[in-house]
């Protein structure tokens, strides 16, 4: 059988491919969390986490939102704010790392990298994210 991507490296590839050279500023707020218990060699859990993790990077010509969505059953839909980007595309992609089922019933893979191309609203942008993913949207910015 020949090589095939690992998850980890799926989401290293991912994110390699797909990320500005500028963290900007981000907020969240309203998202659910859930109770978290287990403690990792000396580091005692928070009480709690959210669902969805989300941090945002940039460049000149595009944005990128970087999102985990921990819940094991269902996606998130969330509303994002491009505050500060007068000229943001209507057209977005989104990529995310999910579980093989449904991408490529020809290989054993644990996970695959699934595209889809969006038409966005830059005012009003609901963006849901698949259940068990690490995901990337990817937004231009006109000139």
């Amino acid at each position: 059988m020949p090589p095939y991507p690992l998850p980890t490296g799926m989401a290293t590839s991912l994110y390699a491919a797909n990320h500005g050279n500028k963290v900007l500023k981000s907020n969240t707020q309203g998202i659910a969390r859930y109770h978290q218990p287990y403690k990792m060699a000396g580091i005692s859990p928070v009480d709690s986490v959210t669902y969805l993790d989300i941090v945002v990077t940039g460049s000149d010509k595009e944005i990128f939102v970087h999102a985990i969505n921990r819940h094991f059953s269902s996606n998130i839909s969330c509303k994002l704010s491009l505050m500060g980007w007068q000229k943001i595309s209507e057209n977005a992609t989104l990529m995310s790392m999910v579980e093989n089922q449904g991408c490529n019933p020809d290989n054993n893979w644990a996970a695959c990298i699934r595209s889809e191309e969006l038409k966005i609203n830059p005012e009003n942008m609901v963006i849901t994210f698949p259940k068990k993913s690490v995901s990337v949207l990817r937004v231009s910015v006109k000139e």
